[in-house]
């Protein structure tokens, strides 16, 4: 983990402004963040532990295990994670800004409406390949890896 000084910690987290609030779940708080280097501005995603969460060693040790794999998976339909730290009290990881809705958003539009099958079908067979990357090694071990937030919202 690098260790950074946090200049504003209600917007800034290091060299990330915190733009806004996405989402909020038990372990950490996601947020729209944005770096600007050399005139060039670049918007990605933080998903920060939640303090009280850092101070537990198990929330912690999860939350280290997240992301030295995510850092490690490269898949088309896995978000990469390019940093992780802790300045201060806040441990995060940064992440790419995927720009569109979830899968849980465009379900919401259309209440009461199925996707059509062959739609339903190719987002399934995608988030299969991204799963299945997750769980083997290159040469097909097993990691032993279950991913425990496979939902709508994170597709």
């Amino acid at each position: 983990m690098t260790s950074l000084h946090n200049k504003n910690p209600l917007n800034a987290l290091g060299r990330y402004e915190l733009v806004r609030p996405l989402a909020r779940g038990g372990m950490a708080d996601v947020y729209l963040a944005r770096r600007k280097v050399a005139g060039v501005e670049k918007r990605l995603v933080i998903k920060r532990m939640r303090r009280e969460r850092v101070t537990d060693p198990r929330s912690l040790d999860l939350f280290v295990k997240e992301a030295q794999l995510s850092m490690a998976l490269v898949q088309q339909n896995i978000v990469p994670v390019f940093d992780f730290g802790r300045i201060g009290e806040d441990v995060f990881l940064a992440m790419e800004h995927v720009d569109g809705k979830d899968l849980g958003s465009s379900l919401a539009q259309q209440p009461g409406e199925p996707l059509p099958h062959v739609m339903a079908a190719f987002i399934a067979a995608e988030c299969c390949a991204a799963l299945d990357h997750a769980h083997q090694l290159a040469h097909g071990a097993s990691r032993g890896i279950v991913h425990r937030d496979v939902t709508p919202r994170n597709i």
